[in-house]
């Protein structure tokens, strides 16, 4: 549950519309090489995070593009969401000023670290504040308006304007306008120009979105379901059958394919996403977010099933050495685990949940029957909503919609 800001110039006026005033010509100030720094917030439920992105425009296509360039980000623990919820608005300013404080402090010293210029903080004028995942309802999944969130846009705003930078939009989003997004990201991360999808496992909903170079924002396909990991576990845990997905003190017990038939069966809104990937022919699809990332980072993706430790990425893996990965891990104690893959997001954190993890990711390849092409799974990176954030004509001007037939 995240959300995001990118940072351009306008005023705030509420929690859930999208509000800019005109530019003056030349407000953004472009730094040498022609680039211009869009600067994105990433406000998750557990942290805050501050990233500059290089952007440039291009004038052919009245788009602009950042590419696989290296964001510079500064983080704080604390989601300003969830830190304000159930706070009266009077008192909301003064519970996360500190954090965006030590946010943009963080983001400063990375500047300095990344031997960049530090007046390059100075040069940014454009803003957007978007609320993904902790500012929608949690039945529905449609943004909320409280008015702890309104005190939110307005304490940004204010911190901003003392940092000389003024907010063009402010809005909370869905779950597949959020999708969309990550779709944009893992364009401009990959360079690829030829039909695509993205499936992205956060810990509430999972995304799917497909989409062609050239296509404007809004005429890509993306759907969001509440059939995340961290809720999935939470209302599967106490059924008596999932022991073949969750016995870490005997894992004799854990199955991966009875695992993954299991979810499949319980987690109904997987169905939903069955539904919608029949409508998509077959094409590459890019695992997105942190569950794919730890995947392919992690573990060894083919036989001859060595352990993994090292922290490089794998490129993709197919569906058939996924469930071999699958039903080795889920036979595996934690001390073995800890040998096998020992930088595993599991073993770090003690959670006897690899198995699961790896047969929900399965559950969901699956799910999505003949679209993912030769059945594999490509890493698309983590956070790519932030990086497709950053090049949208939605939050920045100068990246306007592609134009009809317009290529990237």
């Amino acid at each position: 549950m995240r959300i995001i800001f990118a940072f351009a110039a306008m005023a705030i006026l509420g929690v859930t519309g999208c509000h800019a005033i005109a530019e003056t010509p030349g407000a953004q100030r472009p730094h040498a090489g022609g680039a211009v720094s869009h600067l994105v917030i990433d406000s998750g439920s557990s942290g805050t995070r501050f990233c500059l992105f290089d952007t440039v425009p291009n004038a052919e296509s009245g788009t602009c593009f950042v590419g696989a360039s290296k964001a510079i980000c500064g983080k704080t623990e604390g989601g300003l969401a969830q830190l304000a919820l159930g706070a009266p608005p009077s008192q909301v300013s003064a519970i996360i000023t500190p954090k965006l404080e030590a946010a943009w402090s963080a983001l400063e010293v990375a500047v300095r670290n990344s031997g960049r210029d530090p007046s390059m903080l100075a040069n940014v004028s454009r803003a957007a504040a978007l609320g993904t995942g902790g500012y929608r309802d949690a039945s529905t999944g449609e943004p909320e308006a409280k008015p702890e969130w309104a005190a939110v846009w307005t304490t940004i705003d204010g911190f901003l304007r003392t940092k000389g930078i003024r907010i063009v939009v402010t809005k909370a989003i869905t779950g597949a306008e959020e999708g969309k997004l990550a779709w944009a990201g893992v364009r401009e991360f990959t360079g690829e120009t030829a039909p695509f999808a993205i499936v992205d496992i956060g810990g509430s909903t999972t995304e799917l979105a497909s989409g062609t170079s050239g296509e404007r924002d809004d005429e890509r396909q993306a759907i969001s379901v509440k059939a995340g990991q961290s809720v999935t576990f939470a209302a599967l845990e106490k059924e008596p059958d999932f022991s073949v997905c969750y016995a870490p003190t005997d894992v004799a017990q854990q199955n991966s394919v009875q695992c993954t038939a299991f979810i499949r069966q319980r987690a109904f809104a997987i169905s939903v996403l069955a539904g919608f990937a029949k409508g998509i022919s077959p094409r590459t699809l890019y695992g997105v977010g942190a569950s794919w990332t730890g995947t392919l980072t992690e573990f060894p993706n083919a036989p001859p099933w060595l352990p993994k430790v090292t922290a490089d990425v794998r490129p993709r893996m197919t569906l058939d050495n996924l469930r071999a990965l699958a039903a080795r891990v889920c036979t595996l104690s934690n001390h073995d685990l800890a040998a096998f893959a020992p930088k595993a997001f599991a073993v770090r954190h003690a959670s006897g949940r690899a198995c699961f993890a790896l047969a929900f990711e399965i559950a969901v390849i699956e799910s999505l029957g003949a679209l993912p092409a030769h059945e594999e799974i490509a890493s698309g990176g983590d956070d790519q909503w932030a990086r497709g954030a950053a090049v949208s004509g939605a939050y920045f001007a100068d990246c306007k919609a592609p134009k009809p037939n317009a290529t990237r």
